[in-house]
């Protein structure tokens, strides 16, 4: 009788621990995988933010040269704004939808692969 009271407490005891254990390997492949995609996006942000100073400075200098061959640098700079104004209006009217579905699909997918490659 000993013997089975034993082994209940036993068995009652590797339960709670199989469910602690679960619940803890749970918690870290979801970090893991919050890491992942947040190490993407911010590897993302970085990049744009690179390719944005970029931007900038060649911006600056074309209006510079501009504002040069026209006389007033004013006009350089309000030149560049245009032309920056007018892409910006291309890509939303012509990419916006796209551009968010891509960035969607892109978090969804790196989600799902850094998963699947964790439970292998």
């Amino acid at each position: 009788m000993q013997e089975k009271s034993d082994l209940e407490e036993t068995l009652v005891k590797h339960a709670g621990d199989l469910g602690y254990t679960s619940l803890e390997l749970w918690k870290l492949k979801s970090i893991d995988s919050i890491a992942s995609v947040a190490s993407a996006l911010m590897t993302t942000g970085i990049t744009m933010f690179a390719y944005l100073l970029f931007l900038l400075f060649i911006g600056v200098g074309v209006a510079l040269y501009l504002g040069e061959m026209f006389g007033k640098l004013y006009i350089g700079f309000a030149l560049v704004a245009g032309f920056y104004l007018l892409i910006g209006l291309l890509i939303q009217i012509v990419f916006s939808k796209n551009l968010k579905n891509k960035f969607y699909e892109t978090i969804i997918t790196k989600y799902y692969k850094h998963k699947s490659e964790t439970q292998v």
